[in-house]
């Protein structure tokens, strides 16, 4: 088992690897500009909105901000056990069914509207590890319902979350899914708790099509953080190997871009046996 802590990766150049150099980065929180009210809105009339979570409240504010002949693009998904229409443009799915999302999809396609951005609120689960559950539970089906889809839109999707570090796990998940499929562009949004309804709809409309090169953003009440890596110096020392000699592994997703990665580096630098899986 390999425990990485507070680490950074990043293209290198082909010399660094011809001379070896390993370089080692740190998280920075910087501040960046900050959106201002008169900062249009950048959602058009022929684009729908898909709000997922139980925020009523939320997702009325959001609706406060747009023009009334784009409100009627603002699609609502609650969770909830089984799928369900609960009236137009409201339903209800369970996170953990693909089929569900699927079916959203499905039904907003025969109406003629073009799904490409999304804001997802969290569970409000009692433990940490409930709602890192659910959360990639969400990402995960809704990922594969809109990758089965016939849609050849790029995806803007921004997921809320509170301040918990634990659940800062799910901006690797989502660089992940940029490297395989540059169409999904996911950002995690820190919320400022100090913000109000009206404030973080504002926000989050002017955040979901602004420039990916920041896939991690914190805003609170009168400022915008992206988190940066800033190259730091580490003092050599003895690493212990990280394969055993002619042992024996196995890469599963290894057919991917990150995966075929993983695989060259083990079979460029150690006497290792590999065994690739991924899905048809």
């Amino acid at each position: 088992v390999l425990f990485i802590q507070h680490f950074g990766l990043r293209n290198a150049a082909k010399k660094d690897w011809e001379q070896e150099k390993l370089v080692y980065l740190k998280p920075v929180w910087t501040e960046e500009n900050v959106f201002k009210n008169s900062e249009p809105i950048v959602l058009q009339e022929n684009e729908t909105l898909l709000v997922l979570g139980n925020g009523k409240n939320y997702i009325e504010a959001i609706k406060e901000q747009l023009s009334e002949s784009i409100r009627e693009n603002v699609i609502e998904a609650g969770y909830g056990e089984t799928f369900e229409k609960v009236k137009e443009a409201s339903y209800l799915v369970n996170p953990s069914k693909e089929s569900d999302f699927a079916k959203v999809f499905e039904d907003l396609e025969k109406q003629g509207k073009i799904l490409s951005n999304f804001i997802v609120f969290p569970f409000h689960e009692e433990t940490v590890q409930d709602r890192i559950q659910y959360s990639f539970n969400v990402i995960v089906n809704l990922s594969n319902a809109l990758m089965n889809s016939n849609s050849k839109e790029t995806f803007h999707l921004l997921y809320c979350i509170q301040a918990h570090k634990e659940e800062q796990a799910l901006s690797g998940m989502f660089k992940g899914i940029f490297k395989e499929a540059d169409r999904f562009q996911y950002k995690t949004v820190m919320v400022d708790s100090k913000m109000n309804e009206k404030e973080l709809a504002a926000s989050l409309l002017r955040e979901l099509k602004r420039n990916l090169a920041y896939s991690e953003v914190l805003l609170k009440k009168d400022k915008r953080l992206v988190k940066q890596f800033e190259q730091i110096e580490i003092l050599p020392k003895r690493a212990d190997k990280l394969a055993k000699d002619g042992g024996v592994y196995l890469i599963t997703g290894g057919l991917g871009a990150i995966g075929s990665a993983v695989a060259k580096y083990f079979a460029d630098n150690h006497n290792v046996r590999i065994v690739l899986s991924g899905r048809r």
